[in-house]
């Protein structure tokens, strides 16, 4: 798998060629953080792909937010098995992180873990 890069801020990388780009287990981080950052009906194309944080960092959805982070990630490229699921809610942010363990095409265990840009501001 071959992924353009992104930086520690989620934007793009460009002007480097080839290195520009992300592959193997590298790319299906990426991948999967950009899935996961995306909300639903942000992508003109496709207004179903994301995941439905408008209305899942409610107060009492984080078993469905947790399921859909989940199916988000099955539906990944890559992924072949979530082996260790942990998200964590604080009443303060609601949402502070997702690790992961993840079983892919590359690799028998890659830990992935999230923290979303959007912590604090909903």
């Amino acid at each position: 798998m071959i992924i353009r890069g992104v930086t520690a801020t989620n934007d793009w990388i460009f002007g480097n060629g080839l290195n520009s780009y992300f592959i193997d287990e590298a790319a299906i981080e990426a991948n999967l953080k950009t899935r996961l950052l995306e909300w639903v009906g942000d992508c003109f194309f496709n207004v179903l792909a994301g995941v439905d944080w408008k209305n899942r960092l409610d107060y009492g959805q984080q078993a469905n937010l947790a399921v859909e982070i989940k199916q988000v990630v099955l539906q990944s490229y890559g992924v072949v098995s979530i082996l260790a699921f942990q998200a964590n809610f604080s009443s303060s942010t609601r949402f502070d992180s997702i690790t992961m363990t993840l079983q892919t095409i590359y690799s028998p265990q890659v830990p992935f873990i999230l923290t979303p840009p959007i912590v604090g501001t909903i």
